[in-house]
């Protein structure tokens, strides 16, 4: 970023002008608002869900709002450790003898 102020000329104010140059890397920023956009699909495993929820112990409190954020922590807890990435292929748009080949691996 190029900044510098603007020699004086009569404006009828005291006031100085400031010229400012902006030098922007176009792909670059473009890339950046794409990468922020893409969030890699997860898949929820429910079994390990409900045999952690059914470990853990909710007690009763007597604060009404300290419950409440320890429950929605110890959910998200919970849900974050089963979750696991999705498989990068759909199998709805591959054929049967494709499809097959991907279960053997």
């Amino acid at each position: 970023m190029d900044v510098a102020i603007v020699p004086s000329f009569n404006t009828g104010s005291d006031h100085r002008l400031l010229r400012g140059r902006f030098h922007l890397d176009r792909g670059l920023m473009r890339l950046t608002r794409i990468r922020s956009r893409q969030l890699c699909p997860t898949m929820l495993d429910g079994d390990a869900v409900a045999s952690l929820a059914k470990e853990e112990l909710f007690e009763a409190m007597d604060d009404i709002d300290a419950g409440y954020d320890d429950l929605g922590q110890t959910v998200t807890a919970i849900a974050n450790s089963c979750r696991s990435v999705a498989p990068n292929h759909s199998s709805r748009r591959i054929s049967a003898s494709t499809r097959a080949l991907l279960e053997k691996r």
